[in-house]
C-alpha cells in the first residue's frame, strides 16, 4: 500500500469557489453603493442660495438691496479717503517726499503699516494721525539695499480708545537709492 495518508473530499473545492463568489458579490455591492453615493453628492442641488464668498467680500448691488447698501455707506467706518504722495523715494532710511494726510472728510484717527510683499517684513509703522493732520517724511525702521520694493500699506482706523474698527490696504512701490 502506498499513499500519502491524506484524503481529500470532493466538497473542499466547492466551498472555496462558493466563498470566492460571495466575496466578489459583496465587493461589487460595496462598489455600486459607493458609486451611487458619489453620483448623488456630485449631482444634488444645494439648498442654500449663492450669497457670494463666505467671508463677506464684495456686495452685488441690485434693486432689492440698493437702500440697504446706501445706508451702509453712510456709516463713517464704511469708507476712508486717502491722501498721500504716490512715489516714495528713500536715501538710506529717510524719505523727504513721503506724506500721508488724514483728510477732514474722514471721521477716524488712523495709523498705517508698511510691509514688504516679497518677505512679509514690516518696514514702517506710523504714529497715530488724527483727522485733519498730515504726516510728513517717513524713516524706515531698517535700511534697505538700493532698489525698488513692492509693499502693502495697511491703514488702520481706530476709535477714541485706539482700538481698530476698520482697515484698508493698498499697494505702494518704494524706491531706495
Amino acid at each position: 500500500m502506498s499513499g500519502s495518508g491524506q484524503t481529500s473530499t470532493p466538497s473542499e473545492p466547492k466551498k472555496k469557489n462558493k466563498a470566492t463568489i460571495i466575496l466578489l458579490v459583496v465587493l461589487i455591492v460595496v462598489v455600486l453603493v459607493a458609486a451611487g453615493v458619489i453620483i448623488y453628492l456630485l449631482t444634488r442641488e444645494d439648498d442654500k442660495p449663492d450669497d457670494g464668498p463666505p467671508d463677506g467680500r464684495g456686495t452685488v448691488v441690485t434693486e432689492d438691496n440698493l437702500d440697504e447698501v446706501l445706508k451702509a455707506t453712510q456709516n463713517p467706518d464704511a469708507y476712508y479717503t486717502t491722501s498721500m504722495s504716490i512715489d516714495w523715494h528713500f536715501k538710506g532710511k529717510k524719505s523727504s517726499d513721503a506724506f500721508v494726510e488724514n483728510v477732514t472728510k474722514n471721521s477716524r484717527t488712523v495709523y498705517f503699516d508698511l510691509v514688504r510683499t516679497d518677505t512679509g517684513e514690516m518696514i514702517y509703522s506710523s504714529a497715530y494721525i488724527p483727522v485733519g493732520k498730515k504726516l510728513n517724511g517717513v524713516t524706515l525702521e531698517k535700511e534697505l539695499e538700493p532698489g525698488t520694493y513692492d509693499t502693502i500699506m495697511t491703514y488702520h482706523l481706530v476709535d477714541d480708545d485706539k482700538k481698530e474698527v476698520a482697515s484698508l490696504s493698498v499697494g505702494l512701490t518704494i524706491f531706495v537709492e
